[in-house]
């Protein structure tokens, strides 16, 4: 039916959206074989990288939503508690404060946590751990994700400096993001002040991401990038350093470009949060 209705209109160049599967597109390149085919996404993005302003309430009132559970997390007895355990317990709250559902939920305790992208498991949280929290669930379609780091019991002094010049990295990365500023300079500021304290090898990711209908969507700050920030554009600042087998470190918040700098979405508490 979509060859039929294609051929019907004459098309001569069909975009197709990054998601298609290739046993649908491959079927299509077979019914016309004339055709040129492209991603779709080089129209698509750009537009919805520039958010309505229905869209950013939806992504404003989701990210509250995120922040309100990290105050219920910082209550919670963690202490023995399993990774997994505290994933069913995030998830349990992201649905209580109104989502839509669960986005996902990633917790790395101790030298788990020096994995981005841990697989949380088993391991119980022990007193001295530092602990990466990431969770986000959508609201309307249009998502949240938050990141915040705690410690269980004593922080050593090693930890808190790690943490302080995450906290400190995330901050300029924020104070950075106006209307014409390339993304790649949010990632060049907020990458140098970690490589100045002599821990710029262990921050292994790109700066952000964008979010909206997607977890994951451009614009991305990366270093490479020299995209213009415009306003209305949606994306995370989120530094991280993790220190293989010790633990690891990331602070994230979400914003949005506004005429004289950015607003941040999320507005829960970024001093480190000790459980006793």
């Amino acid at each position: 039916m979509i060859a039929a209705a294609l051929q019907e209109n004459d098309a001569h160049t069909i975009g197709v959206g990054d998601h298609l599967w290739s046993r649908f597109l491959l079927g299509l390149q077979e019914r016309l074989p004339a055709a040129r085919w492209c991603t779709a996404s080089t129209v698509i993005a750009p537009v919805r990288c520039v958010k309505s302003s229905q869209e950013i309430e939806l992504l404003r009132t989701a990210g509250a939503k995120a922040d309100a559970v990290w105050q219920h997390v910082t209550e919670l007895p963690l202490e023995g508690m399993t990774e997994r355990a505290l994933c069913d317990q995030i998830s349990t709250l992201l649905v209580a404060q109104g989502l839509d559902g669960v986005g996902f939920v990633n917790v790395g305790s101790g030298p788990n946590g020096a994995s981005p992208h841990h697989d949380s498991g088993g391991r119980p949280l022990q007193r001295g751990d530092l602990v990466v929290i990431d969770y986000g669930g959508p609201l309307g379609g249009y998502h949240s994700d938050l990141t915040r780091t705690l410690c269980i019991g004593e922080v050593g002094e090693e930890e808190r400096r790690v943490y302080e010049i995450v906290r400190e990295a995330q901050e300029i990365g924020v104070r950075a993001v106006r209307p014409n500023v390339a993304a790649g300079e949010v990632d060049r500021l907020t990458r140098a002040h970690i490589e100045a304290a002599g821990l710029g090898e262990w921050f292994i990711h790109r700066t952000g991401h964008g979010l909206g209908l997607e977890l994951h969507e451009p614009p991305y700050i990366i270093a490479e990038s020299g995209e213009l920030l415009r306003e209305g554009m949606v994306f995370s600042i989120e530094p991280g350093v993790y220190i293989p087998g010790r633990f690891g470190v990331r602070i994230e918040d979400i914003v949005v470009v506004t005429p004289g700098g950015c607003e941040r979405l999320n507005n829960a508490p970024r001093e480190l949060t000790v459980i006793q």
